[in-house]
């Protein structure tokens, strides 16, 4: 029978200690603590790593995203109730609110047109207010 030894294939016997200074792929601290195979330092360093090496990092794609994300921000800042919220369409603009880019339209049966930005939706009322909404529930893509 084979001598087989209790280590695994990259692991160091007690006392012979690993000498590589391992620095954050992001900011080049040297990380002090943590896992062996640690590539960053925290999780702030590995989000910007992997946000400005996304195969996806299309000007167009950040563009969008960024109006979109915007807007839904605005409307949860100004929907502070539990029920629907009446704002004006100055409120929204002068906050940044673009009405170019939402994610999806809700069509009632009554025909009236819901816009939301993800889960956070508005209704115009008529051309100056608009009802904001939250939708209860919502999972991206179902």
């Amino acid at each position: 029978m084979e001598n087989q030894s209790p280590l695994n294939h990259d692991e160091k016997p007690i006392g012979q200690l690993d000498t590589e200074i391992k620095k954050c792929l992001q900011c080049g601290t040297e990380i002090l603590v943590g896992r062996k195979d640690r590539v960053f330092c925290d999780s702030g360093c590995r989000a910007q790593y992997n946000y400005d090496h996304d195969s996806n990092n299309d000007p167009i794609v950040k563009f969008v995203s960024g109006k979109l994300t915007k807007n839904r921000k605005i409307l949860l800042q100004l929907k502070l109730a539990e029920q629907a919220t009446k704002v004006s369409r100055t409120q929204l603009t002068d906050l940044g609110f673009d009405f170019n880019y939402f994610t999806n339209i809700y069509k009632t049966e009554k025909g009236d047109l819901y816009y939301y930005c993800f889960d956070m939706g508005y209704l115009s009322i008529n051309d100056r207010t608009y009802l904001l909404v939250k939708k209860d529930g919502y999972v991206p893509g179902g």
